[in-house]
Formats: C-alpha cells, sequence, structure tokens
C-alpha cells in the first residue's frame, strides 16, 4: 500500500474539535503528502508549516 495507513475510529475527532479556519497573511498555500503547507518567506529566511 501506498501512503499513509487510514486511522482507526477511535483515532478520529469530532469534526467541532477540528481546525475550522486559520488567518494567513502574506504567504504561499499548496498541498503536500496530504496535508497543507504555509510558506512565508521573509527577506533573511523562508519559513514552512505543515497543518
Amino acid at each position: 500500500m501506498i501512503g499513509a495507513t487510514p486511522p482507526n475510529i477511535s483515532e478520529l475527532t469530532r469534526s467541532s474539535e477540528r481546525l475550522s479556519y486559520i488567518y494567513v497573511e502574506h504567504a504561499t498555500i499548496h498541498r503536500a503528502d496530504n496535508a497543507i503547507t504555509v510558506t512565508e518567506e521573509r527577506e533573511s529566511s523562508i519559513s514552512q508549516q505543515h497543518l
């Protein structure tokens, strides 16, 4: 099987406990490995977060 194994039902959270929105300013949003990535470019460095 390629990719991650599906979680067990006990590992899932209620949709009300999940992140429903996020505010991102001056960044690039992509998708990688089934996750949302946010890349913020600054003058001195590049910061990337996986959500």
